[in-house]
């Protein structure tokens, strides 16, 4: 029984005594170390948004493209800036520009982004990149082009004669545009003569006009109805919609 216990005991310290060496040659200190992380850096972007006159925008929200980071609004005198902090440092960002408060600020301006360089100001250590800025990053917005709803029109005044085909003036002959809705209406004189004005015409270079004969045969005969293609010329510029108007003088037609 003796001999028993101490054969145990000797191969209990020897595997106790392998176990110890064992942990000596494999201590903590000595094992590598390693530094998990990104690259992360420091950022301060300042600068102000004008209109195109120069006048300073108050209301303007500011954002970092593709940052998750709070809006910033210019102030009164438009100016405005940014502080934060940042998990991937770069060289360059871009803002973007967008008037929210309608024409609170003086008119709707279009949104504008801006794409901007960053200079190193600080060394960083290890993982930390530095700061980086960018002052004086100015820019002025565009107010968008008021919507104007309509068409293009404009007034076309065509004077002349009108006589039979032996040049004897016809009066009463009633003068209009074809294939227009309402449209405006002359008749000859006793001298033949018309003049005739329509609103709000389509702006062309020609015109076809009905020259009808509604007295029958009070003006010497029937003389029925004919149509005929008016050249024009363009001889006032118009505003916006508005082409100004065409005109044809001197025009003669034998019925």
């Amino acid at each position: 029984m003796k001999q028993f216990i101490l054969t145990f005991f000797r191969v209990v310290v020897g595997a106790l005594g392998f176990a110890a060496v064992g942990c000596d040659e494999a201590k903590p200190d000595e094992m590598p170390s390693e530094e998990y992380g990104c690259p992360y850096a420091d950022y301060v972007v300042k600068g102000k948004v004008s209109d195109e006159e120069g006048n300073p925008i108050k209301g303007i929200a500011v954002n970092v493209q593709d940052a998750d980071l709070d809006t910033c609004f210019t102030a009164e005198d438009g100016s405005y800036g940014f502080e934060w902090g940042y998990m991937m440092s770069s060289d360059k960002i871009v803002l973007k520009y967008t008037d929210v408060d309608r024409d609170e600020n003086g008119g709707m301006f279009m949104p504008l982004a801006k794409e901007v360089a960053l200079e190193r100001k600080e060394e960083g250590k290890g993982w930390y990149r530095g700061l980086f800025a960018a002052f004086g990053v100015d820019v002025n917005m565009e107010l968008e082009p008021l919507c104007e709803y309509g068409v293009p029109h404009a007034t076309f005044e065509v004077k002349g004669k009108v006589t039979d085909s032996e040049g004897n003036p016809l009066n009463g002959i009633e003068v209009y545009a074809d294939g227009m809705y309402d449209p405006a209406k002359a008749y000859t004189d006793e001298d033949g003569e018309f003049a005739l004005v329509q609103d709000d015409w389509f702006p062309s270079d020609q015109v076809e006009l009905c020259f009808d004969d509604v007295d029958g045969e009070d003006n010497g005969g029937d003389f029925g109805k004919q149509k005929k293609v008016i050249p024009l010329v363009h001889v006032e510029e118009g505003e916006g919609w508005d082409e100004g108007k065409y005109e044809a003088e001197d025009v003669t037609v034998r019925l």
